[in-house]
């Protein structure tokens, strides 16, 4: 299939969907093992669904080619990150407003950047642009989308091409503009960028001697290459395995495992001090950096030459296990870790005649969670917003206060003083804070006047996930019946609890939709579940979920029958849609909970039914 525009299958939009899911929430792509690893809970095959997505231009390592995603296969690896490209855009309505619409804005501005640059007489040079040439023409950039367009550049035809040098990171990022920019100036929407861009990479291919076309048929699946060689899985076999009886895990053992096998992908001679710093996070005390600080950070202890003879392993062998392999088993056992637990209430909590059965109350819980962002903050969780003191440097950091009252409209509130709070400051500042972590996966120490750690190489999607994580878990011991919401168009936002069960639902629901049902289906969540929700929003939520079956109402009607009507019945009957004269009002509202929670359930149902259909 080489249209890049023709509708793909439920599949192969699940496909899109997760990669793209995880790029809106992180701001990166996901490794392609957590792409796989999705797809496997439905039973669907990733390697084969991404070599089945259109692509035009050659295959082949002579010409080049363009389709929906930067890479097809089929040598994929578990750490590769495939992103996806503009024209995944088409496919994905969500994405645009944060992908491809404010592209084609920067490729505009690209275009008038080239055809008004000045022209030298003396040297041939192409003009440059830079990352703040774009943002000073264009403001309005989405959050955080200026940093990845260096990367989303790097994969458009349109902007393929001549030199490019710095990083984003630092500022220092420039590229070349090639005079070919001009080619697109008459795209001036993504459908016509996509055709523009799928006429051009075929011409191109055709002229490329050796250059085969894409063929429609699918390449044969190829036999994957092992992850790691033979040798050194002998080598860790043999060894002892692990004991994990002192190990206390504080992460998700999700996040643990992701942030880990980064770990384990860094290189050079910093990678042992990201090592470190990610053992000293994720688990209580010190005996985890203590072992691997003990073990070789080499196989052969004739290549380390600061390597001991002995340890707490043993004599240290040649070709044993060295510090990676030590990591790499840790991260690979992961769900035998067991979590750290609190201690077993002592006399004051287990006798305190003002304290509940638990040994808690409100005000404590606001007392703990100003000692978890403390926690947070000397991690560093915090720095890259509020700024980090230096005695070698005189900058003024910005107010933190400032920072807060800016998002939350309340001044005042940092340092942090739990006991001024009431109810709605507390709860916002839960929510304000959740934007604001980023986890540093870097740290130096800087002795000069005790200066203490600096904190590098920021990023918010992980250090959520444990904010989330960790400020749930104080709410649900507090008996506090909110959390954080973990998934969709509320995420990091407080929502009524619910059972597990109902929490596997909305992940099911959201998961397994269409794009554009799924942003449905996201918004008729959120105003059910908000902490503030009202009779109203509750109605507002069920509507939406009636309308989504209401377009399923012929699939239904195959496998209900008749039956089929009753679920609108109730829709149309109980002043929850038409709002008529003759409709049912006196009801509970707690029937509004029944009937969402069985539309939101047939919405899945129907998800299920859909994509069996287009299997068979």
């Amino acid at each position: 299939m080489n249209d890049l525009t023709a509708k793909l299958s439920q599949e192969q939009t699940v496909l899109l969907n997760t990669m793209a899911q995880q790029y809106l929430i992180e701001g990166v792509w996901p490794v392609w093992s957590f792409t796989v690893a999705t797809l496997d809970n439905y039973d669907l095959e990733a390697e084969e669904l991404i070599r089945s997505l259109p692509r035009v231009g050659s295959h082949g390592n002579i010409g080049i080619s363009y389709g929906l995603t930067s890479q097809s296969g089929p040598y994929l690896a578990d750490d590769d990150r495939p992103a996806l490209t503009i024209a995944a855009c088409l496919h994905l309505p969500e994405l645009q407003p944060y992908m491809s619409d404010p592209f084609l804005r920067v490729l505009h501005v690209l275009i008038a950047m080239q055809r008004s640059a000045p022209i030298s007489t003396q040297e041939a040079a192409r003009p440059r642009f830079t990352i703040d040439d774009i943002t000073r023409e264009l403001p309005g950039l989405p959050q955080g989308f200026a940093a990845r367009l260096p990367g989303i550049l790097a994969l458009e035809p349109a902007t393929l091409g001549g030199s490019s040098g710095g990083t984003a990171a630092e500022g220092s990022w420039w590229r070349e503009l090639r005079r070919e920019i001009r080619q697109y100036k008459e795209a001036k929407t993504l459908h016509d960028y996509v055709q523009s861009t799928a006429r051009r990479v075929t011409a191109q291919a055709n002229e490329v001697p050796g250059a085969a076309p894409i063929a429609s048929a699918p390449v044969p699946r190829p036999t994957p290459i092992p992850y790691v060689d033979e040798g050194a899985n002998a080598n860790l076999a043999g060894s002892s395995r692990l004991d994990l009886g002192d190990y206390e895990l504080r992460w998700p053992a999700v996040l643990f495992v992701s942030e880990g096998e980064r770990v384990l992908r860094a290189t050079g001679p910093s990678w042992e001090d990201r090592a470190k710093w990610f053992l000293t996070e994720a688990f209580a005390g010190t005996t985890a950096v203590t072992d691997f600080e003990e073990v070789p950070r080499h196989r052969d202890l004739a290549d380390d030459p600061w390597a001991t003879t002995a340890s707490r392993w043993g004599s240290a062998q040649p070709t044993g296990r060295n510090q990676r392999d030590w990591l790499e088993e840790l991260i690979k056992r992961a769900s035998e870790l067991r979590y750290a637990a609190a201690p077993r209430p002592y006399w004051p909590q287990r006798n305190g005649s003002d304290l509940v059965p638990d040994g808690r109350t409100a005000r404590d819980t606001r007392q703990d969670f100003a000692r978890l962002i403390s926690e947070f903050a000397d991690n560093g969780y915090l720095a890259e917003v509020f700024g980090e003191h230096c005695v070698d440097r005189h900058d003024d950091l910005p107010d933190a206060s400032k920072v807060i009252e800016v998002r939350l409209g309340i001044a005042d509130l940092w340092p942090l003083a739990p006991e001024t709070w009431d109810e709605n400051t507390f709860y916002g500042l839960i929510e304000v804070l959740h934007d604001l972590v980023s986890r540093p996966r870097t740290r130096q120490s800087h002795s000069f006047n005790d200066c203490g750690w600096h904190h590098f190489d920021f990023h918010s999607g992980s250090a959520r996930v444990l904010y989330r994580w960790k400020v749930n878990q104080l709410l649900r011991e507090a008996g506090i019946e909110y959390e954080l919401a973990t998934e969709g168009e509320d995420l990091g936002r407080l929502v009524a609890v619910t059972d597990d069960a109902r929490s596997e639902l909305v992940h099911q629901a959201l998961s397994d939709s269409t794009p554009l049902i799924t942003t449905r289906v996201r918004h008729a969540i959120a105003l059910f579940r908000e902490r503030d929700t009202t009779v109203e929003s509750k109605r507002s939520a069920i509507v939406t979920l009636a309308g989504i079956l209401e377009e399923r109402r012929a699939l239904l009607k195959d496998h209900l029958g008749k039956d089929e009507g009753a679920l609108f019945e109730i829709a149309n009957r109980y002043d929850l849609r038409h709002r008529k004269a003759d409709q049912l009002g006196d009801y509970d509202e707690v029937f509004l909970d029944w009937i969402f929670w069985w539309y939101l359930g047939t919405v899945e149902l129907t998800n299920r039914l859909i994509a069996s259909r287009a299997a068979s």
